[in-house]
């Protein structure tokens, strides 16, 4: 069974106060965007990315790699779908996925765990969930007697009571291609904000006897969403955590990780010992048995077996086998 992969991009993303679009910023050296794409589940139907007047930067970026629905209007999450359904109904899926465009920590063992209820058959739908000590700005999860969701009310729409639940929404929602569709005809802005809420449609398909799953991740972090650059921040040391925690566990030393920058797509072999305020960057590739002291900055390039690093900056240099660079080398 195929999953169709929907992201919501069309942000303007004011509080970032910069002319790039929100999505185009980066967290270790990857669009939001990307790290959302990346967590979505492998299918062969191209993502669909719900962008608004940052169109033509994103196809500006993107090309052809994804499709594209145009939202002119925000009127709301529901409504931005709803500009995707010509391409989410030309899809050869059986479930759609529908996520932020905005949140690059989810996890892709997250996006397999909630999509997995519907693929089997088990639910119609699943909603992505998130235990949160202060839920504040967050709609609340309305579950039943059996732990199915019946429902999710946005904070404005909110009462006393149900501001009290902890669990909320973190905009992860997997849903039978078909029923979406239909649930989407059936939205209305009735609400606070006069707008279309997506998350209305599990109200929609519980109305209808469906049933709707609670997907629960486990990890916080994951509910990081973007909307300025204090978050964007958070969202750049968490990461870089994450991706400094796989490089050790492959076999490389980093004496300081905390104070140790590698982008995502950068290659270290094994038995490579990186000191502090180190920065590799660029899909740099690095190999085994090397040394790269403080104050190094490798940006792209190749570094062969058993090479010393010491205070230089490279861009882009390949340096053989056994070589030593530095102090205060500049190799382009």
């Amino acid at each position: 069974m195929q999953v169709q992969t929907v992201l919501m991009a069309a942000g303007e993303g004011t509080r970032m106060r910069s002319d790039i679009s929100k999505v185009l910023h980066k967290v270790c050296g990857r669009t939001l965007l990307d790290w959302s794409m990346a967590a979505a589940p492998e299918s062969p139907c191209k993502p669909i990315v719900i962008v608004g007047r940052n169109e033509a930067a994103v196809r500006a970026t993107y090309g052809d790699k994804i499709v594209y629905a145009v939202q002119k209007e925000r009127l709301g999450t529901g409504h931005a779908v709803m500009m995707a359904e010509d391409q989410i109904r030309a899809s050869e899926s059986d479930a759609v996925l529908i996520i932020a465009g905005d949140m690059p920590m989810y996890r892709p063992e997250t996006f397999e765990k909630l999509c997995e209820g519907v693929l089997s058959g088990r639910c119609d739908a699943a909603v992505l969930t998130c235990i949160l000590e202060d839920p504040t700005g967050y709609g609340r999860i309305i579950r039943d007697e059996n732990g199915h969701v019946v429902g999710v009310v946005e904070q404005k729409d909110a009462k006393p009571e149900q501001l009290a639940i902890k669990e909320t929404n973190v905009s992860g929602y997997c849903v039978k291609r078909d029923l979406l569709l239909d649930a989407l005809g059936r939205l209305t802005n009735e609400n606070a904000q006069h707008e279309y809420y997506i998350t209305d449609i599990v109200g929609i398909l519980v109305s209808d006897g469906r049933v709707v799953e609670p997907c629960v991740a486990e990890d916080p972090i994951e509910c990081i969403g973007i909307n300025d650059r204090v978050q964007l921040a958070q969202a750049e040391r968490e990461m870089r955590a994450r991706i400094n925690d796989r490089i050790m566990r492959s076999g490389v030393t980093l004496i300081d990780p905390e104070n140790t920058y590698i982008e995502a797509d950068v290659q270290i072999d094994r038995d490579t010992v990186i000191w502090p305020n180190v920065v590799i960057t660029n899909g740099a590739k690095i190999g085994r048995d090397c040394t790269i002291y403080s104050g190094s900055q490798i940006c792209g390039g190749v570094i062969g077996n058993g090479v010393t690093v010491t205070s230089s900056v490279l861009c882009n240099a390949s340096v053989a086998d056994g070589e030593s660079v530095g102090p205060f080398a500049v190799l382009k």
